[in-house]
């Protein structure tokens, strides 16, 4: 027998439902009925009408989601493939749609036929009911932690992005570089070009002026040479001089000697032909002073030579004037 704390929650519960009604309702009635004859344990009717709220509840929600939301998607039933189709077709999977409007039509069938069963029928739809709640409450769960991965994926997308464009920035200024770069080392061989022309004319002219030094110092030398054969020249020249100016004295000296003679005899006969010689006349002794004069003359002249001084010179003039003397 149902006691009236249950009955008033039942009414609660189904004027809270809207003024339709509850279709399992009926059902508890009969239940109520056979409890009463005793063909039904009044605990599990009990146990139904504490249920009762909390699935008129889950009902109202629906019904308010599925007045929000006028269009149904479509659901993608997908197979278990077998080991043979994997390998095949390398992880393709094949999908069924179903579309949604046949999914509803299910849904209602299935709601209204779980209505019209008998007593054992409604416990059965009401676990079910409360089933399918769990199972939307489940799919809510998995759809917001779908949203949050999705979230994350574009998040890592946006980051992908901003990486790609920063690589882009990179690579730009990295193809910039490179062509300065080139622009670089363009320039630098042209540089080296230029410095090793410029190190061949150095070195051309390095060796023409090794070769015009080689010129000069030949010059030189021959110059040395002709300045030794002019000097040689003009030792040889005044040695001659001096010789012929002792020879003209020694002329002199015999002139002179022969003009005595004449004087002295008025002989008109050549003086040679009287005597064997004129050189004996002379006394021996003034030509061992001639000679000792002209010696040290000589002797003078080739010092003044070799020394080129003043003291040489002064000394060679002394000898020839004491050379002009004893003469």
């Amino acid at each position: 027998m149902l006691r009236p704390k249950r009955s008033g929650k039942q009414e609660g519960g189904s004027g809270g439902g809207g003024g339709d009604g509850w279709p399992g309702m009926s059902a508890l009635a009969s239940l109520s009925s056979d409890s009463a004859a005793g063909n039904v344990d009044p605990r599990l009717i009990d146990d139904l009408q504490d249920l009762l709220p909390l699935l008129e509840s889950f009902l109202d929600r629906d019904r308010k989601v599925s007045s929000c939301f006028t269009r149904r998607g479509k659901m993608v039933c997908t197979k278990t493939p077998s080991q043979d189709s994997v390998s095949k077709k390398k992880g393709r999977r094949t999908s069924e749609y179903v579309p949604g409007k046949e999914l509803s039509i299910l849904g209602e069938k299935d709601r209204s036929q779980s209505c019209r069963k008998d007593g054992g029928g409604v416990a059965d739809s009401s676990s079910d009911l409360f089933q399918k709640a769990l199972e939307a409450e489940k799919n809510r769960e998995e759809i917001n932690v779908l949203n949050v991965q999705l979230e994350d994926l574009r998040q890592k997308l946006l980051e992908k992005d901003e990486l790609l464009k920063a690589a882009e920035i990179s690579r730009n200024q990295l193809t910039a570089a490179q062509g300065e770069l080139n622009e670089l080392q363009f320039q630098i061989g042209k540089k080296d070009s230029m410095l090793k022309a410029v190190e061949r004319q150095l070195s051309d002219a390095k060796i023409k002026l090794a070769e015009r030094q080689a010129a000069l110092e030949n010059i030189q030398w021959e110059a040395m040479a002709s300045n030794k054969q002019v000097e040689k020249l003009q030792g040889d020249l005044k040695t001659a001089e001096l010789e012929m100016s002792a020879f003209t004295i020694l002329l002199e000296g015999l002139t002179n000697n022969d003009n005595a003679a004449y004087t002295e005899d008025y002989d008109v006969t050549p003086h040679w032909m009287n005597r064997p010689s004129e050189i004996d006349d002379i006394d021996e002794l003034d030509l061992q002073k001639l000679e000792d004069a002209r010696n040290a003359y000589l002797a003078a002249l080739a010092a003044a030579k070799e020394c080129q001084d003043e003291e040489s010179i002064a000394a060679a003039a002394i000898a020839r004037c004491q050379n002009g003397r004893v003469s």
